[in-house]
């Protein structure tokens, strides 16, 4: 379980990645190639540089060599946006506790009941994560739970960090509706396992690329392609 403490709830998940980057204002942050944009833009706010490892995906040696270059706050999106890639738990284990105190780690979960469903070992339970001083977790309801427009994300991680994630929230960032409705979605369990099981996958993904089968390989590329196109214009 996992105390009020050490929750913040947000406008969406985004809203703590925002908070936790105007908490630091960071010179440099660091992420892979390709993953969720909004790492970038609120970064960007702050005047941080931004370092990125050469692959697309999450490959940790890439970031163990970037982090020669002092980020001060490392993304790692597990799974990733967009690419659906998802590294092991006791990989992601291995690498925090080889990463500096100083150097915030957050974990983005938006799409965590999915990978935990399809792969156990990719599973990242955040009460894990709180005896770490620099891991950040966020969730979201917004997948899973099916309450994308009711705009309820979270945080979790150690006391010392929500506190401060706390000095940024304004008292009336969710309304009442949207925390009604997350807490009954907390309730429907069976909703979210049938979410997330492979047919629903499936359907996802046909209703996003096509009926037309695609090796892992061409997917990767088809959506990197898109997302450049639709962030970066090219």
């Amino acid at each position: 379980q996992v105390k009020s403490e050490n929750i913040i709830i947000c406008a969406g998940s985004d809203q703590v990645l925002e908070f936790a980057i105007h908490a630091i204002e960071p010179k440099k942050v660091l992420m892979s190639k390709t993953t969720f944009a909004m790492y970038e833009i609120y970064s960007k706010q702050v005047g941080a540089e931004i370092l990125k490892t050469d692959s697309h995906e999450h490959n940790l040696d890439e970031f163990r060599e970037k982090l020669k270059e002092n980020p001060e706050i490392i993304f790692l999106c597990l799974p990733n946006n967009p690419l659906g890639e998802c590294l092991d738990w006791e990989e992601v284990k291995k690498f925090i506790d080889e990463v500096d105190e100083d150097i915030l780690i957050i974990i983005d979960g938006a799409y965590q009941e999915f990978a935990a469903f399809k792969d156990k070992s990719k599973e990242i339970k955040p009460n894990k994560l709180l005896k770490y001083k620099n891991v950040l977790y966020t969730g979201t309801f917004s997948k899973a739970y099916g309450l994308g427009g009711m705009r309820v994300g979270y945080g979790i991680a150690n006391e010392f960090i929500i506190k401060n994630l706390h000095k940024l929230r304004p008292p009336f960032n969710i309304t009442t509706l949207s925390l009604a409705a997350a807490i009954e979605a907390l309730k429907d369990e069976e909703f979210v396992k049938n979410g997330v099981t492979e047919d629903e996958l499936l359907q996802t993904k046909q209703f996003l690329i096509g009926s037309e089968p695609l090796s892992d390989e061409t997917l990767m590329h088809k959506l990197v392609k898109e997302f450049n196109e639709y962030y970066h214009g090219y």
